[in-house]
């Protein structure tokens, strides 16, 4: 049988581990050490990747112009009727979409479509259809922010 190949002339074996396999070890040591050390940093890495792939609506009902339509004629009459009635307080309330929810996203965790472009920081109150306190903003992106809920542990 010919070792030729595997043998080199000092007697030790070459190339024990391909290169591609070096690039691999290589990477998943880098992913564990960042993991460990700078878990927010590699959340916010693969947020900014991830986030463009991400939609809005899942169903065809949602994504139909007429849906739209009805929801901007469903604002201006509310706006009529609390002008009619005298509360046009402005609130600070910003509106949010949510990108991703469980199981997609960390448990108890709601991927927004707002982030720090539209004025979102750390530790603003998360509420659901207006007035249910749900959380708080855990971290914020440029365009996209994590809501943690107080239902996590």
């Amino acid at each position: 049988m010919n070792y030729e190949p595997l043998i080199s002339r000092n007697g030790r074996y070459r190339n024990f581990f391909p290169f591609s396999l070096k690039i691999v070890l290589s990477a998943a040591v880098i992913l564990f050490a960042l993991y460990f050390f700078a878990p927010q940093a590699l959340s916010s890495f693969f947020t900014m990747i991830a986030s463009p792939f991400w939609t809005i609506g899942k169903s065809d009902e949602q994504n139909k112009p007429i849906f739209y339509a009805g929801v901007v004629a469903l604002q201006k009459e509310n706006e009529e009727l609390k002008e009619l009635f005298g509360r046009t307080e402005k609130s600070d309330k910003l509106l949010a979409v949510i990108l991703k929810k469980p199981p997609v996203s960390a448990y108890d965790v709601f991927i927004l479509d707002i982030g720090d472009d539209k004025g979102l920081k750390k530790g603003d109150r998360v509420y659901a259809r207006g007035d249910i306190l749900i959380g708080e903003i855990a971290e914020v992106n440029g365009r996209t922010s994590k809501a943690k809920l107080y239902s996590s542990s």
